[in-house]
């Protein structure tokens, strides 16, 4: 029962998608993108089943890669960055 500390609920990884979600506003990547409607079903998926996901999703639209990791465990941040492919 100690091990239930560490992970993250349910609410714990809404909170963490909706951060990225706005981060994803700010930079104006909106889900007309295919990459992005990926991510999307990803952090939905995410929120739902409570396992941890790491991401690679090309976005050859702006020659880029989404990669990262959404976390359970409360030790580590759930990180989602654009990396070039050039």
């Amino acid at each position: 029962m100690n091990n239930i500390k560490y992970f993250r609920n349910e609410a714990e990884r809404r909170y963490e998608t909706l951060n990225i979600i706005y981060q994803m506003k700010q930079n104006n990547l909106h889900s007309y993108y295919p990459a992005i409607r990926k991510l999307l079903e990803l952090l939905n998926t995410y929120v739902k089943e409570g396992k941890r996901i790491n991401i690679n999703i090309p976005f050859p639209e702006l020659k880029k890669n989404i990669v990262g990791v959404l976390e359970v465990n409360k030790k580590y941040k759930c990180e989602i960055v654009l990396k070039s492919t050039l």
